[in-house]
C-alpha cells in the first residue's frame, strides 16, 4: 500500500492553492476540481486512487482507525464537545499536513505537522482501513 500512499500525496500536492468552499460537493470523477472543503478534499483524493471513504469529517473519523505510527496519507482530525469532529487534514510527509482550510487561508495549504499535535482540539491520527500497514 506504500505506492497508493505516495500517489495520494502526490495528487494532493497538485491541489495546493485551490480555493476552499465550505460544503462544496464535487463530482468525484472530476480530474480538475475548482475548489474543496476539508472532507471533500480527502474523499476526492482517496476516490481518485481507488479507495472509498465517506464525505464529512465526522463520518471519515468514524470510518478510519486510530494509528500510533501515522504515515503520509493518514488523516488527522479536530473536534470539540460542542461541535464534535469538525475538520480533517492529511499527513503529507514527516513535517507537513496538507488540508483544505477555511478562514483565514481559504485554500488548500501546508501546515506544520507539529502544530497539529499541539492544538487542544486535535483528536489524533487515523488510517484508512485499506492503508493500515502490517506490523
Amino acid at each position: 500500500m506504500k505506492f497508493v500512499r505516495e500517489k495520494i500525496v502526490k495528487l494532493a500536492e497538485g491541489q495546493l492553492g485551490k480555493p476552499y468552499v465550505f460544503g462544496v460537493e464535487l463530482n468525484l470523477d472530476d480530474d480538475y476540481p475548482k475548489s474543496f472543503d476539508c472532507s471533500e478534499f480527502v474523499q476526492w483524493l482517496f476516490h481518485k486512487n481507488g479507495l472509498t471513504i465517506p464525505d464529512g469529517s465526522k463520518a471519515q473519523y468514524d470510518f478510519t482507525s486510530l494509528t500510533m505510527n501515522p504515515l503520509p496519507g493518514d488523516l488527522g482530525f479536530f473536534g470539540d464537545d460542542k461541535r464534535g469532529i469538525y475538520h480533517v487534514g492529511m499527513i503529507f510527509d514527516d513535517t507537513k499536513v496538507i488540508e483544505a482550510r477555511g478562514y483565514p487561508y481559504n485554500k488548500v495549504i501546508f501546515r506544520p505537522r507539529i502544530a497539529w499535535n499541539q492544538f487542544g482540539n486535535f483528536k489524533g491520527w487515523r488510517s484508512h482501513p485499506e492503508l493500515i500497514e502490517e506490523a
